[in-house]
């Protein structure tokens, strides 16, 4: 009976993994694509169908940082929190540590390389990126950057529930205007990384979160496109909020 109980936890967490990759494996693809695509308009490679290609871009940069960050958020609980609820912060520090140096490591190595090669790729540097490196991310590295202020947010602090999270990142998007510390990519992507972190610690009616989730990825990405701009922005912010709160 025993082995048979624990062949069932064996297969259930093998499950489980393979979700976990297959999710992940996903979301990559739609970076890439979505990176290739943007290319490709930034070129005009294909002038002809440029719209179509717009589209299609807008359309996975719509939620594919959103799913890597609900996808962090629930990688996050199930390797750092314990059966009782408790963050395991000395494991945690480890972690940290490592998302930092990773962050440092290729952020130093690519501003470089574009100092010593200014005219190789688009985007250029200067020695001020590389001493604002550890409040104004450098480029793709921006995931990184926002990924270690997650785990300190969550990791070091008394964790906040997903309605909290989600009026509090609709008030910096609306109110606050910040050019360091990435704050409106904090605040786009709090509420996914809590929706990913309270999968573990709390019961979620998923077919609520789910529609919710994706609501709230089409009209912050309106927001973010400055389809609503003025008046409208902080009203819309506000009634996103409120549909979150009352429908987890």
């Amino acid at each position: 009976m025993s082995g048979t109980i624990l062949s069932a936890g064996a297969d259930c967490n093998k499950n489980r993994v393979a979700w976990i990759d297959s999710l992940k494996g996903f979301a990559i693809i739609c970076v890439v694509v979505g990176h290739v695509l943007l290319g490709y308009i930034k070129a005009n490679t294909f002038v002809e169908v440029n719209d179509y290609l717009t589209i299609a871009k807008d359309f996975l940069y719509s939620f594919h940082m959103p799913l890597f960050f609900f996808i962090s958020g629930y990688v996050f609980s199930l390797a750092y929190v314990g059966d009782d609820g408790n963050v395991k912060r000395h494991k945690l520090k480890w972690q940290l540590l490592n998302v930092i140096t990773i962050y440092t490591v290729f952020s130093v190595v690519i501003i470089l390389l574009k100092l010593l090669m200014p005219n190789f790729g688009a985007d250029k540097a200067s020695w001020t990126d590389l001493l604002l490196l550890y409040v104004r991310p450098f480029g793709i590295y921006w995931y990184l950057f926002i990924l270690a202020l997650y785990y300190v947010t969550f990791g070091f602090f008394p964790s906040p529930s997903v309605t909290k999270c989600f009026v509090f990142s609709a008030i910096l998007l609306t109110f606050v205007d910040f050019p360091y510390f990435e704050v409106h990519r904090f605040a786009f992507n709090l509420p996914f990384f809590a929706l990913g972190f309270g999968r573990k610690l709390q019961k979620v009616r998923w077919s609520s979160a789910l529609v919710c989730l994706f609501v709230a990825v089409l009209l912050f990405y309106l927001m973010e496109a400055g389809i609503f701009e003025g008046v409208f922005a902080p009203i819309l912010s506000t009634v996103l909020a409120l549909f979150f709160a009352f429908s987890l």
